[in-house]
């Protein structure tokens, strides 16, 4: 994994390097050299996720719970019965079977879905044990983004369809009720199922005409949906309404938290005018919610404000971690690790002797050791955990030791060592140029390198020679640079792009030729400008001129005469021409070098945000394993989340025809 991470980050240099064209080939090697040094990324972090303590199957726990369900190899197989749960998944499946409220604030990856989901199907089970479930919302699962329900909804077609192999056996249905759902399944060109039997609903009209035993929807889809008439049918049979679950719901503080408290209320109140005789068992999930010091306190009392209903600090469900391994004493060569690396797929009895022989390891043991202290570098764990190789060795090294331990399985089918890691890619901040001694390009990485940095260096020296670094912009045709700045009180201030500041304002300077010594005249220096190309004379002759001193900053307009140049005494001037402004005189006219005349054709060296995100996403997909390739991007806003649906199709698509060019499967 440490080679696809290397390549993201060499990627995304590429991605840096030729995102923006530079016309003037010294400041061109200049930025590349810049890119190339800058310090883009920080990490790899390794880290182990908790292995959470196992406990017995859904079979067993269900042999004195409900022993009829207990029985049913086909509904046992379909929930994958025979497989150990986790201690905590455990503890909710008791508490919500009966019908206790709960939180389930255990970590990612520890199984939270099927805590509250397998009593909800028990429960349907137990209803009409091996017949059809009548009609009717038994539990509404709400979720805040779309992406997780449909998630759901793959998990719970699985299990219907399992479901739907054995004849007569237990059905249940189940609808997906969002803003993509269609009126009716005439648009899919499909027919609706019969009434009685199980499996997925499609279509809003006929989940009206017979209500899911299991309704998924998200927050805004359930304020519609008690809002408009044709959709009150979903609330009728409100007695056996029996299970609320809310997904994620550390997303619903403060103000989005309030309204979805009043949503869920005015939920429960049209359940009670329409029969419900009980409040429903709420259920709560959340990787993030809370601390594990907190004792349950503060986590209760935030889902009893979110819900409505009494919520205990006994309530709250935390996960249990396994006990840490036994290693060995003996100590392996290192190439080992990769001779005991299971293959992506590999069966189960592969993956638990590889971790029989990593837990015969002291090495591994002492690497395991590190990471139970929390998230560590890779370059230092490397140095501690292979101390005689050399540094690019013992990081490889250490890659194919984190590979094999996070693909091996312990005796009892647990993950041997869940490891992830973490990449921080920071994004390209402005772009500087200083003039003195030389010119050069720098950039900056920090946020506050973008908001105070440039005002820092750009801030006059005084008797200090040190030069200061102006902003640049570039010529989105031609790449010509030109420096972006205000002249205020004989200085070259940087720019204000913020209209709703009262110094908003920013002019375009066009550097003429090199910096010249202070003793030439004015016309002799602007005289060594380019002229440009024909188109752009006319801009030209509308240029006023200026002299700007590289070291401290000094501008002052040029009127022909020597004494015009910037009085701060340094020895060297640089000639500029300014650009004209554009007739809302808020933008350059154009570009003097080429004689676009677009008003936006000058523009800072920035990036926007789906460019970098589709470089960084590509290289991942591109170095995961096959059959292993899943990408989960989180997004602030449906268009951007859009964007990352878009993104990959494309990458999935653009894959596989280079394989089918290189004669190679997808």
């Amino acid at each position: 994994m440490l080679d696809v991470l290397d390549d993201v980050l060499e990627r995304y240099r590429r991605y840096l390097t030729g995102l923006f064209y530079v016309r003037d080939p010294d400041l061109r090697r200049s930025f590349e050299e810049a890119i190339r040094s800058a310090p883009l990324a920080k990490g790899p972090y390794l880290e182990t996720t908790r292995n959470f303590a196992q406990a017995k199957s859904l079979r067993a726990l269900l042999t004195t719970l409900a022993p009829g369900a207990a029985s049913d190899d086909a509904f046992m197989s379909a929930l994958d019965g025979d497989r150990p749960l986790y201690v905590h998944q455990v503890e909710a499946f008791q508490r919500i079977f009966r019908g206790v409220n709960t939180v389930v604030a255990t970590g990612t990856g520890s199984g939270k879905t099927e805590a509250f989901l397998y009593p909800i199907l028990v429960d349907l089970w137990r209803e009409r044990g091996a017949g059809a479930v009548a009609p009717g919302v038994r539990a509404l699962v709400l979720y805040p983004m779309n992406a997780l329900a449909h998630d759901q909804r793959r998990r719970l077609l699985e299990i219907a369809r399992r479901l739907e192999a054995v004849p007569g056996g237990f059905r249940f249905t189940f609808g997906q009720y969002i803003g993509a759902t269609p009126e009716s399944c005439d648009e899919l060109g499909q027919t609706c199922p019969p009434p009685g039997r199980g499996g997925e609903l499609l279509c809003r009209r006929h989940m009206r005409e017979h209500p899911p035993n299991i309704l998924i929807t998200n927050y805004s889809m359930l304020e519609y949906l008690l809002l408009r008439p044709r959709d009150l049918p979903l609330f009728d049979h409100a007695q056996a309404w029996r299970y609320l679950v809310i997904d994620e719901a550390h997303q619903y503080r403060g103000t989005q938290g309030l309204e979805i408290g009043m949503l869920i209320r005015r939920l429960v109140r049209r359940l009670e005018r329409n029969g419900l005789l009980q409040p429903p068992c709420c259920v709560a999930t959340s990787a993030t919610l809370g601390d594990r010091q907190g004792g349950g306190g503060d986590v209760a009392r935030f889902a009893q404000r979110l819900f409505g209903q009494p919520f205990l600090p006994a309530d709250v469900v935390r996960g249990q971690t396994s006990p840490a391994a036994d290693f060995g004493a003996d100590q392996g060569p290192p190439e080992r690790y990769a001779e005991l690396t299971p293959p992506v797929g590999a069966d189960e009895a592969t993956r638990k002797a590889a971790g029989a022989a990593l837990a015969a390891d002291a090495r591994v043991g002492r690497f395991a050791a590190q990471l139970r202290a929390g998230p560590r570098d890779v370059g230092e764990l490397a140095a501690e955990v292979f101390p005689d190789l050399l540094a690019p060795e013992a990081r490889r090294r250490l890659g194919q030791l984190a590979t094999a331990a996070s693909r091996a399985l312990q005796p009892d089918g647990s993950p041997f060592l869940p490891l992830r890691y973490h990449l921080f890619l920071r994004v390209l901040g402005n772009v500087h140029i200083y003039l003195d001694p030389r010119p050069h390009l720098e950039v900056d990485l920090r946020e506050a390198d973008r908001m105070q940095g440039a005002q820092d260096r750009s801030a006059p020296s005084g008797d200090d020679d040190t030069p200061v670094a102006f902003e640049v912009a570039l010529c989105r045709r031609c790449g010509q640079h030109y420096l972006v700045g205000r002249p205020l009180e004989g200085r070259l201030a940087p720019p204000v792009f913020d209209r709703a500041s009262e110094e908003y304002g920013a002019e375009y300077f066009l550097p003429v030729g090199d910096a010249v010594d202070r003793h030439l005249s004015v016309p002799a220096a602007v005289a060594t400008g380019k002229e440009g190309e024909e188109e752009a004379l006319p801009l030209l002759a509308a240029a006023d001129r200026w002299l700007l001193c590289p070291t401290c900053g000094a501008v002052a307009p040029a009127d022909g005469a020597t004494d015009a140049a910037p009085p701060c005494g340094h020895r060297r001037i640089q000639a500029l021409l300014r650009v004209p402004k554009a007739e809302d005189d808020s933008r350059a006219r154009g570009c003097l070098s080429c004689g676009d005349r677009r008003t936006d054709v000058l523009r800072p060296p920035a990036h926007g945000e789906d460019g970098p995100q589709s470089v960084i996403a590509t290289a991942l997909l591109d170095g995961a394993p096959a059959g292993s390739r899943k990408l989960l991007a989180f997004a602030d806003g449906r268009q951007r989340a859009a964007f990352f649906a878009w993104l990959g199709n494309t990458a999935r698509v653009e894959r596989q025809e280079r394989c089918e060019l290189n004669g190679m499967d997808g």
